[in-house]
């Protein structure tokens, strides 16, 4: 699982402001969430597209 997480997090520094972004599923996408949301409450402007039909 830490491999997941770091893949998850490295991620992040393909994201730049303004993008749209399609979110996964599963425990990588989880982490990769988890730091979207960081970003956005630190002022980052995105649009995010879920992939899941849940």
């Amino acid at each position: 699982m830490e491999q997941k997480r770091i893949a998850g997090q490295k991620a992040i520094d393909y994201i730049k402001d303004g993008m749209i972004l399609g979110l996964g599923t599963g425990s990588t996408a989880y982490y990769m969430i988890k730091k979207v949301g960081e970003l956005v409450q630190n002022g980052m402007n995105l649009k995010a597209v879920a992939t899941s039909s849940y």
